[in-house]
């Protein structure tokens, strides 16, 4: 039984918080894809320029072609009084607006909001634990040993509660393994389209931990990313994003108050696999093959992201 925990906080909270606001609540919550052009405004706010007014990249220009002089000098007074492109608030999705909201509104009670949180997490997890036992014994052994310290249970569940859009990966965890694909079905699936594999190998890191990296750099795919397919959860700008939005939200008052009393601590945002688990357009798979060396198989094994 567990209705009487998700349905309150902090389990419903997001989803309370888009209804007051009149957004969209129903169904897939997930990042929003951005058209190139918005892409290009939203690393401009970041602070970024993305490229001279001559580069196919660049944004378009903030006064029209064919104005005459007056018309220039009017319109460029007018833009004098507005925000920098550099100086807008960045573009963020609405989970991003809802933790700056939650901060602003609940400054000096986070810790133990946090804490709530985590313990109502705990009790959650605590009774769902039989049904991850039973999801357990559906797996292969292979698979077994693989996700051995994830629970099945609750990853699933959170996907749901969290209205997360891949439905599917739950399912993946219980009954998907490497299959040995002809490369005529590799072909097949790439449509004819051009393709770059991605080496992939293990290194050791200096803790003794073994790691899987994609060699991107030499696979050809760094030097093939632009500014309209960068990932931005793992901008290091994020942090700052984070606090803008946050003190925009702030009144005067409030904003005076919180730099008197409290310190800011910001904190990496890598998203391990980010790229990996992150919906992909089809016509980028000439970035998504990887490479790897299949000790079962013992020959090179090709991945589909």
């Amino acid at each position: 039984m567990i209705e009487d925990i998700i349905n309150q906080a902090p389990f419903d909270s997001f989803g309370r918080w888009l209804v007051a606001r009149g957004d969209e609540w129903e169904g897939p919550l997930v990042p929003i894809a951005a058209e190139r052009q918005q892409r290009f405004r939203q690393r401009t706010a970041d602070g970024q320029q993305i490229g001279a007014s001559s580069h196919r990249a660049a944004i378009p220009p903030l006064l029209p072609f064919g104005l005459t002089a007056d018309e220039h000098f009017e319109q460029s007074l007018h833009l004098g009084t507005r925000p920098l492109p550099t100086e807008l608030r960045p573009i963020l999705d609405t989970d991003l607006i809802f933790a700056a909201d939650m901060h602003a509104k609940h400054r000096g009670s986070l810790r133990a909001i946090r804490q709530q949180a985590v313990g109502a997490l705990k009790e959650l997890k605590r009774r769902w634990e039989s049904v991850g036992a039973r999801l357990r014994t559906l797996q292969p052994k292979s698979l077994r040993e693989a996700t051995r310290y994830r629970d099945l249970g609750l990853t699933a569940l959170l996907i749901i509660l969290t209205c997360w859009g891949d439905v599917t990966y739950p399912f993946g965890l219980i009954s998907k393994d490497f299959q040995a694909w002809p490369a005529g079905r590799l072909q097949r699936e790439l449509r004819g389209s051009p393709f770059r594999v991605i080496p992939r190998c293990a290194i050791t890191q200096g803790s003794g931990k073994h790691r899987i990296i994609d060699n991107a750099a030499e696979g050809g795919q760094s030097a093939a990313s632009s500014d309209a397919n960068k990932l931005l959860l793992c901008s290091p700008l994020r942090p700052a994003q984070h606090l803008r939005a946050t003190v925009s939200l702030m009144s005067e008052e409030e904003l005076g108050r919180a730099r008197d009393e409290d310190a800011w601590e910001t904190g990496g945002e890598d998203w391990p696999n980010a790229y990996r688990h992150s919906p992909m357009s089809s016509t980028e798979a000439r970035a998504c093959v990887v490479c790897f060396w299949h000790h079962e198989w013992q020959q090179p094994a090709f991945q589909l992201y």
